[in-house]
C-alpha cells in the first residue's frame, strides 16, 4: 500500500461547470452530514486532514463557453489539485457534481511530461484501473447520445472516445483499455452502451431487477480476478452514489431500482480495498433535492470511511 502523510478532501460542488446547482450541491451535503467529523475521528494520530475548494473556473476563452467548455475546465482544476495532492504525499478524496470528473481525477494521478501527453494516447500506466460504482454506463459519445447530455459520456472520455482535442488539455491525461474499466451496479444503459461493453471487453458487474442481495459480492471478486486483471494491482475509485438502489433513496432524478443496499456497497467497498491499492477516491452525483437524501449521504460516508481505513492500514497509519 502507499505511504501517506494526509488526506486532502478536494471539492468541486459543480454541475458542469455551474456552481452549486442539481449534483453540484452534493459535495457540501456530503461535508454538512458529518463527513469531515468522521474523517478526523477515522485518522490516526499524526496524519493532517487538509481541505480544498474550487472555488471559480476561468474557462479557455469566455466566460460563455457552454457545458462543455465549463465542464473541462473542471477536468483541469481537478487534474491539477489531484496531482499537487500526490506531490504532497497525501491521498486524494475528490467530491464533486459529475461522474465525468473522475476523468480530471484519473488524469492527474499521471505523471505530466514537458511534452504533455498526446490526444487519445493509451496511457503507458498498465497497473492501474478505474472501478465505476453507478448505475449508468455512461459510455455514450457526442456521435451515439439522444439526449446530449455531457455527463453520461465520462466513460468514454476514459477510454479516449469523443472530445480529443480537449482531453488533451487536461493534465496528465492519457486513456486507458477496455479491461481497465470495470463497472459495478450498471444497470440502465443504451443498446450502443451495451455494445461498447462487449467490443471493449469492459468487465461488468451488471445491477438485478427484482434485487439479489448478495450477488455484488461475489460477482464482484470475479471481476477483480479476471484473467483479462493480469498486471492490474492499483485503481482510481469512482462512486456514483445512485448506484445505491432506491430503497435506500433517491441520490438524483437518474436513480433506478436495482442497485446495492447498503451492505452490499460497504462488503464491495472493503474487497476493493483489500484486492486493490486505491490511489484516489471519487464520490459524486448526490443531489440534496430528493427524497432520504441524507440517507444515501450517510451510506456514502460509510462506505469512504471504510476505503480510508483499508488505505492508511499498512503500518503507517491506522
Amino acid at each position: 500500500m502507499g505511504r501517506y502523510k494526509s488526506i486532502t478532501v478536494i471539492i468541486s460542488p459543480c454541475h458542469v461547470g455551474l456552481r452549486n446547482i442539481r449534483v453540484g450541491r452534493g459535495p457540501h451535503a456530503l461535508l454538512d452530514a458529518g463527513l469531515i467529523e468522521n474523517i478526523k475521528q477515522t485518522l490516526p494520530k499524526g496524519f493532517a486532514l487538509n481541505v480544498e475548494e474550487i472555488r471559480s473556473v476561468q474557462t479557455v476563452l469566455t466566460d460563455i463557453e457552454g457545458d462543455i467548455g465549463r465542464s473541462f475546465a473542471v477536468l483541469r482544476y481537478i487534474s491539477v489539485a489531484v496531482q499537487k495532492a500526490v506531490q504532497e504525499e497525501s491521498w486524494p478524496l475528490v467530491l464533486s457534481g459529475n461522474c465525468m470528473d473522475v476523468v480530471g481525477v484519473n488524469a492527474g494521478l499521471n505523471p505530466v511530461t514537458e511534452d504533455g501527453l498526446k490526444k487519445g494516447q493509451i496511457s503507458e500506466n498498465k497497473t492501474r484501473e478505474v472501478i465505476w460504482f453507478d448505475a449508468h454506463a455512461d459510455l455514450e459519445t457526442p456521435d451515439t447520445t439522444r439526449s446530449g447530455y455531457l455527463d453520461g459520456m465520462g466513460g468514454s472520455m476514459l477510454l479516449g472516445e469523443g472530445f480529443g482535442n480537449l482531453l488533451g488539455t487536461i493534465p496528465g491525461y492519457a486513456a486507458i483499455e477496455g479491461r481497465q474499466l470495470l463497472g459495478v451496479g450498471f444497470r440502465d444503459f443504451s443498446e450502443s452502451e451495451e455494445k461498447k461493453i462487449r467490443e471493449k471487453g469492459v468487465r461488468t458487474v451488471f445491477g438485478k431487477k427484482p434485487l439479489d442481495r448478495g450477488h455484488y459480492l461475489a460477482d464482484l471478486a470475479s471481476a477483480l480476478e479476471d484473467k483479462n486483471t493480469i498486471g492490474l494491482v492499483d485503481s482510481t475509485l469512482h462512486l456514483d452514489v445512485d448506484v445505491l438502489d432506491t430503497s435506500v433513496g433517491r441520490a438524483n432524478e437518474f436513480a433506478v431500482e436495482g442497485g446495492l443496499g447498503e451492505q452490499d456497497l460497504i462488503d464491495c467497498m472493503d474487497l476493493v480495498g483489500e484486492k486493490r491499492e486505491v490511489k484516489a477516491m471519487h464520490v459524486a452525483s448526490l443531489n440534496p433535492e430528493y427524497e432520504r437524501w441524507e440517507n444515501i449521504a450517510r451510506v456514502a460516508i460509510r462506505a469512504i470511511i471504510h476505503i480510508i481505513q483499508n488505505v492508511f492500514d499498512d503500518g503507517s497509519s491506522m
